[in-house]
């Protein structure tokens, strides 16, 4: 119960402090209270209602966890460790690698629901029944690249003007 918690915590203080206050720069705490918790109310149903669903992806909880993790982490761990390895990483190339990461993920997932209607043997229908975990090493080297392309090129070298 307690991670269920902080989860839902988490999410809905970052929906109401990060999107809603910077529509509403001028929401007072009340109603920056009343927007947590109904954003939290949604969440919670969201999750709910994503229960069935979950049956599609694995039937063993732990599997099920693990691979959504491999859709989530592989991005996010690019942008990290390409931030801190490679000084020539900037903004544009973490934000590719993002968009790179839940491009693919979300195609993972959604061919993973429809796994039952994929021709067997195709692209596709490996792309949807790989393990998670060759998955998430995929996602990773996928979204290290897309960051790494996206890096800026240094700057040429000042000339020197004329003496003033």
């Amino acid at each position: 119960m307690s991670s269920l918690a902080s989860a839902f915590n988490s999410c809905s203080t970052l929906l109401t402090w990060d999107v809603y206050r910077k529509l509403r720069p001028d929401a007072s705490e009340q109603r920056l209270v009343a927007v947590g918790r109904i954003t939290t109310v949604l969440l919670v149903g969201l999750g709910l209602l994503w229960i069935p669903f979950m049956k599609y992806i694995s039937p063993q909880i732990y599997i099920y966890l693990q691979s959504v993790q491999a859709y989530i982490a592989p991005p996010i761990a690019a942008c990290f460790l390409l931030g801190v390895l490679y000084p020539r990483l900037n903004g544009t190339g973490a934000l590719a690698a993002l968009w790179t990461g839940l491009v693919i993920g979300t195609a993972r997932l959604v061919l993973e629901l429809a796994r039952a209607s994929l021709a067997s043997g195709s692209v596709w229908y490996w792309f949807a029944t790989i393990n998670f975990l060759h998955f998430a090493a995929l996602l990773f080297v996928l979204c290290s690249g897309s960051s790494s392309r996206s890096a800026s090129r240094p700057r040429p070298p000042e000339q020197p003007g004329p003496p003033g």
